[in-house]
């Protein structure tokens, strides 16, 4: 009966039901800003979810550290705010988040949307999250050139890492001193395994194993979120994005220096196996999807998603290999347009968030090489080429952040485009019935 008596005749609320109304709509926009999406599919969620009981003209704002709704009812304005403590990739709780979204606009009670959206801010990451982060780890190691055993040492390393960043997580630890911590972990851990592996006579590349393992603490989809931000002019949410992800870069590489440092009597030896020809590249697409499969169990995606987002990452490490004779900032900038491209067909047919498909299909494009170099030549003291590699990684983040903005505008455009045809063309055919 909620549903038909939910509105009165002059289209007002009740007060409570109001409050109820913008704090479901308030908790379902701090869960997307949670779980990496942009500010503004944020907000555009918590504003349909107000639409769907006819709560029309709710203002929304979304910042990554909280989130605040304002809506009028009963002549007064009801605001709510919330703080946001923490956000982490997490692909089933956006695909949740729009299921909950569907449910309302379907005519569901409020009852039962409050307590699907419940359900789903309580539900557990999958288990295999630690497997992933090893799994992504040990196959970028191969990817980048590591051997078999440097991939087997990196997929420790990587499953060690995530264990520890999720146990900090629990416990209230974040930021740069989170990341801080588990970078120089990761670091020593390599270094010490690499060690124990030469003893055996086993031959290792210290320096793949840890351009491997950087690859789960990089913030580059944090960054590429911050630079989309500022190019679609949410300048508080840009700027907010991009001190975060620096601060983590510089976490990064200082604790990826320290272990370097500290432990640099060990002595390890470089073992390089250099590949060519067919088998390189059947080697990188391989190690890539696998790589690719192992973000999207990190990111907590479902099991059905997990070869659909390797598939989208294939299709733009493809892209990329094609375009690479026009310069690296091109054919990153060809390959970040075609994966939003790719995404958002998908979100299309599957009625889901871009971001589910795009976070995998944006990782093959993420340079974890060039972070790499400038933490190893910092710890060199050769601050010149670390600032060279530095520029070089800010390079490469922009370069995709302005391929996916690029993608998102013509996309805007062709769909409007496409909104005035249709309306044009039923215009046209209502004139000639009426006749």
């Amino acid at each position: 009966m909620e549903n038909l008596c939910r509105k009165s005749k002059d289209n007002k609320f009740g007060r409570e039901f109001a409050e109820r109304v913008a704090n479901l709509s308030l908790n379902l926009c701090a869960a997307l800003v949670s779980a990496g999406a942009s500010v503004g599919l944020s907000e555009s969620f918590a504003a349909r979810m107000c639409a769907a009981y006819s709560l029309c003209g709710a203002e929304v704002a979304a910042l990554p550290s909280h989130v605040q709704i304002s809506v009028r009812a009963c002549g007064v304005t009801i605001t709510q705010l919330k703080r946001i403590y923490g956000a982490n990739n997490d692909l089933s709780l956006l695909e949740d988040c729009s299921r909950v979204l569907r449910l309302a606009e379907g005519g569901a009670a409020l009852e039962e949307v409050e307590e699907e959206l419940g359900r789903a801010l309580m539900s557990k990451p999958s288990r295999f999250t630690h497997f992933g982060g090893g799994l992504a780890c040990g196959s970028f190691c191969a990817f980048f050139g590591g051997s078999i055993s440097d991939a087997l040492i990196c997929f420790i390393v990587g499953l060690v890492t995530a264990v520890l960043s999720s146990a900090l997580s629990k416990r209230g630890s974040g930021g740069a001193a989170r990341t801080l911590l588990f970078s120089a972990a990761g670091g020593a851990l390599s270094l010490i395994l690499c060690r124990a592996a030469g003893l055996l006579d086993i031959c290792t590349s210290p320096s793949l194993v840890i351009l491997g393992s950087i690859m789960t603490v990089i913030p580059g989809l944090q960054l590429c979120n911050a630079l989309r931000d500022l190019l679609s002019g949410d300048l508080l949410s840009g700027a907010y994005r991009i001190l975060g992800g620096l601060a983590a870069t510089a976490a990064i590489v200082a604790g990826y220096a320290f272990s370097r440092v500290a432990l640099g009597f060990l002595g390890t030896e470089e073992v390089f196996h250099p590949r060519s020809g067919v088998g390189a590249v059947v080697v990188s697409y391989i190690t890539c999807a696998v790589g690719s499969a192992g973000f999207c169990l990190m990111f907590n995606a479902r099991a059905k998603r997990v070869l659909s987002g390797a598939f989208a990452a294939l299709l733009t490490y493809s892209l990329y290999l094609l375009a690479l004779p026009a310069g690296a900032f091109i054919c990153t900038f060809i390959s970040a347009f075609a994966a939003y491209v790719q995404a958002y067909a998908f979100a299309q047919v599957y009625k889901i968030p871009s971001g589910v498909f795009l976070t995998p299909a944006v990782v093959p494009l993420l340079p974890g090489a060039s972070l790499y170099y400038a933490a190893e030549y910092s710890a060199a003291g050769d601050f010149e080429r670390a600032a060279f590699y530095g520029a070089d990684c800010a390079a490469y983040l922009a370069a995709i952040a302005a391929g996916l903005s690029a993608a998102a505008v013509v996309l805007r455009i062709l769909s409007y485009a496409r909104s005035r045809v249709v309306a044009v063309f039923l215009r046209k055919n209502t004139r000639l019935h009426g006749k």
